[in-house]
């Protein structure tokens, strides 16, 4: 782990410093202020010229900034790096905000994640990391700086293998019909995981403004162990909608597995449906960790798929140097 340093702005800070447990490093120390004018100040409160730097900041509000206030941190925060000296920055964002603005829908519209891959770069990121971003299409075709979307499948189907009644036949179940291919993808993997068949359904959605409309479901529930599967739940109107489907069709047991639980609305009412065994969320955002006391939230470290990132970049790169001296006699 030679010249690289971490650092973990606000409370992503916590994953930050379980990043550099799993690695061996010591987390790098920043200074974070925000003036009674709102103005915002993050900077390094050590050298960092030369160095591999990856900065840990989940773009979501977590009642202390707001995401505009989490953006200009992360930008800030960047270009200070660079103007001392560092040799590369790495974003590392858990949840990365407006990732859901990825088209126009209505003429005139913004595309707002467009226009934050471009403040980023303009901000020196020498790269992005992020964890199962709402649409990798568009992700992967936004930015111009080098860019990477971890997924935490891995992660839910191993606690699914630990958990999970082989007796009772399986089901994936997307929400809408966007997130089919998110769910097949992971029908594949979670049977190589617990070695037997899974079913796939999906439910039909439509969204004009604030209304869904829909309600056809392709798939057979009954007396099935049901897996709704999201990449976040937000107002939880769509989960809400799937679970309401799943009672309904006489499903056996019901667990949602979302990666990013924003939780921007009806949170109570949806955490505490009856109908539903168990919700199953990543760190991704680290505010959900004041949620982890309720029954039914089961809260999974997406530690791991940040630090084998790292670990394997790392190795990446002292091989290129080593490969290098090597052809040079150096």
């Amino acid at each position: 782990m030679r010249g690289i340093k971490i650092f973990g702005i606000g409370s992503t800070k916590s994953i930050a410093l379980a990043v550099c447990k799993e690695i061996g490093i010591e987390l790098a120390d920043l200074d974070e202020e925000k003036f009674p004018d709102g103005e915002l100040k993050v900077s390094p409160k050590e050298s960092v010229a030369n160095a591999d730097v990856f900065v840990f900041h989940s773009l979501g509000n977590d009642n202390v900034r707001s995401v505009q206030d989490r953006l200009c941190e992360l930008c800030f925060f960047v270009s200070t790096l660079k103007d001392h000296g560092a040799m590369r920055v790495t974003a590392m964002i858990p949840y990365l905000a407006y990732a859901r603005s990825d088209q126009r829908k209505i003429p005139f519209d913004s595309v707002t994640h467009r226009y934050v891959a471009k403040m980023l770069e303009a901000s020196g990121v020498d790269r992005v990391v992020t964890l199962d971003v709402h649409n990798i299409s568009a992700f992967e075709n936004t930015f111009r700086c080098p860019s990477l979307n971890l997924e935490a499948a891995s992660l839910f189907c191993q606690y699914i293998a630990r958990n999970i009644s082989k007796e009772i036949p399986s089901v994936i179940l997307s929400p809408d019909i966007g997130g089919i291919k998110r769910a097949e993808k992971f029908r594949k993997i979670l049977e190589t995981t617990i070695g037997i068949p899974v079913d796939t359904a999906f439910l039909e959605k439509y969204r004009e403004k604030q209304e869904m409309t829909g309600h056809r479901l392709v798939g057979d529930l009954i007396d099935r162990s049901v897996f709704i599967v999201d990449d976040m739940i937000s107002t939880g109107e769509t989960i809400m909608r799937a679970l309401k489907t799943c009672q309904h069709e006489g499903a056996a047991t019901i667990k949602v597995l979302a990666t990013h639980g924003v939780f921007s609305k009806n949170q109570n009412e949806l955490l505490n449906y009856s109908s539903v065994d168990e919700f199953i969320i990543t760190d991704s955002l680290p505010a959900v960790k004041n949620l982890s006391s309720l029954k039914k939230l089961k809260v999974l470290s997406c530690t791991s798929l940040f630090s084998n990132f790292i670990i394997m970049e790392n190795a990446r790169e002292n091989f290129s140097v080593w490969r290098r001296d090597d052809r040079t006699g150096d």
